[in-house]
């Protein structure tokens, strides 16, 4: 589950994975259309132990958002998974 919430003037996005790790990413302010978040810093997070470190969402022209995700671990950084999230009806 991952929550996003203002701090300041900043937006944030709280992971809180499955692992019991909590990234904590920020927006850093991208073009209109696509919103990026990155890694600033974990609550809960062990050594060797993998964590969400990029997450963005970009609008499509069909009205649709892409959501993508990377995590990293000892091994670096994963490959991305993506998914589509489209408006039923």
């Amino acid at each position: 589950m991952t929550i996003y919430h203002m701090d300041g003037d900043v937006l944030v996005a709280t992971h809180y994975c499955p692992q019991g790790n909590q990234p904590r990413l920020v927006s850093d302010g991208t073009p209109q259309g696509l919103i990026t978040f990155a890694y600033r810093v974990a609550t809960d997070l062990n050594p060797g132990e993998s964590y969400q470190h990029d997450l963005s969402f970009a609008r499509q022209a069909d009205g649709s958002l892409v959501r993508s995700e990377i995590y990293r671990g000892p091994d670096g950084a994963g490959e991305p998974s993506r998914y589509t999230l489209r408006r039923d009806g």
